[in-house]
């Protein structure tokens, strides 16, 4: 979205009080956000994710749009992960070796699915859930 703020101000409208919003979008402090941050990252998905949030900013947004926020959670995020990778290794002149890294790559989404499972005990994964209610 392009204008969060505007489309959050739009729900309030849409939403009575107690109702309930579901967001979940890209996690811009994940660790492979980090590592990929330089252009390669799957998180910037263009267009669909022109604004990138990391918890915290997330948080206030909603907040100060008028809802309470009751949950945030770090997400597994697979193909975050395998579209960087992809997109660094093309980009360093490895194309043979960036087909494999592909969604279709069943092996790949398991490992990184468990990967960011186990990651997200201790640090944000690049992907991010808010559940929050109309004040």
């Amino acid at each position: 979205c392009a204008e969060p703020e505007q489309l959050l101000d739009v729900l309030h409208r849409a939403v009575r009080p107690g109702g309930v919003i579901f967001i979940e979008t890209p996690e811009s402090a994940g660790l492979d956000a980090h590592w990929f941050r330089a252009g390669h990252w799957g998180g910037y998905h263009f267009p669909r994710h022109l604004v990138l949030f990391d918890k915290h900013n997330l948080a206030r947004l909603v907040q100060r749009k008028g809802f309470r926020v009751v949950e945030q959670a770090r997400l597994p995020s697979p193909a975050f992960w395998i579209q960087s990778l992809h997109h660094a290794l093309e980009d360093r002149g490895h194309p043979r070796l960036a087909r494999l890294f592909v969604i279709r790559n069943l092996f790949l989404v398991a490992f990184f699915t468990a990967f960011d499972l186990v990651l997200g005990r201790f640090r944000p994964t690049s992907n991010q859930r808010l559940v929050a209610v109309r004040v």
